[in-house]
């Protein structure tokens, strides 16, 4: 099954590996090792934007700094938010939680069949998508 990994994966993969859950980072490397890409939503850069702006992550470094930093994982590729993603982020029920990046996440695992990694408790208790 192919994997879309959330922004805090996504920031705990590239600068803090040590933070992943063992079984995260076995399937991390799984993936690594068969040359299958790993997948993000185009949305996690601008949340990644945003926590930098905000002063949430441990970071001196301009965004632009990281993103080169994202590019150079040749195995990570990022989905659009299409219109089918945008849609599909209005169906998630109320369960799920408000913030709308997590739901186009959400919604981008459920429209392109992924498994979600995430550490978001609110996200794995709302059933809404399928989680590694």
């Amino acid at each position: 099954m192919k994997l879309l990994i959330d922004t805090h994966i996504l920031i705990y993969w590239i600068q803090e590996p040590e933070r992943l859950k063992k079984a995260h980072e076995d399937a991390l490397d799984a993936c690594e090792a068969r040359k299958e890409p790993i997948y993000a939503s185009m949305i996690s850069l601008w949340e990644i934007a945003k926590l930098i702006e905000l002063r949430r992550l441990k970071e001196s470094r301009a965004p632009e700094s990281i993103f080169e930093e994202i590019a150079a994982a040749d195995s990570l590729q990022f989905l659009p938010i299409n219109a089918q993603v945008a849609v599909e982020s209005t169906r998630l029920g109320a369960n799920f939680p408000r913030d709308p990046a997590d739901q186009l996440i959400a919604a981008t695992a459920r429209v392109f069949g992924m498994q979600l990694i995430t550490m978001d408790e609110r996200i794995i208790q709302s059933k809404t998508v399928m989680i590694l």
